[in-house]
């Protein structure tokens, strides 16, 4: 891919090797999606929009399959040969787009603020120790028969 003077990603670039590329995936008109296509794509939509609402509860993005419908309807007068070099040509801005432009990803990390901090503030050494009674360590305590109750004349519980 070609990059300009600064190193940035030429669009104009990418979006002829596009053009390129699918002009040689579809070689012909009869070769690109029909209308009913676009349209069966943005009603087969409809099965993932319960998924996503089951699962994320909220619904899916699928404003970008109703545009090709509605860009198909739009092109639809057009020659065979021009609607596919329309075709093409929206296909090939979509794809350089993706390739030129900026990805979630393509930030560096030391961009991104730091994480706030979790742990709560320092306890003042023995506070409570003295408050409780505890010096942080656990004694086991001894215990009498007699305390624990007697029971005509057994401990609880046992026989």
């Amino acid at each position: 891919m070609s990059t300009t003077g600064d190193g940035s990603r030429s669009f104009s670039a990418a979006l002829a090797q596009e053009e390129t590329r699918l002009s040689a995936e579809y070689p012909k008109h009869e070769d690109i999606p029909t209308c009913m296509s676009h349209l069966d794509e943005f009603f087969r939509s409809l099965g993932p929009q319960f998924k996503a609402m089951y699962r994320h509860g909220t619904l899916a993005v699928c404003q970008p399959k109703f545009e090709e419908f509605k860009f198909c309807l739009s092109i639809k007068m057009l020659e065979p040969e021009e609607r596919r070099k329309a075709w093409i040509r929206r296909r090939a801005e979509w794809w350089a787009s993706r390739r030129v432009g900026k990805s979630r990803y393509s930030e560096p990390l030391q961009n991104f603020p730091p994480p706030p901090i979790l742990s709560p503030d320092p306890v003042p050494e023995n506070t409570a120790a003295a408050e409780t009674g505890c010096s942080g360590t656990l004694h086991a305590k001894h215990v009498e028969p007699a305390q624990l109750g007697p029971q005509n004349g057994k401990l609880m519980g046992f026989e």
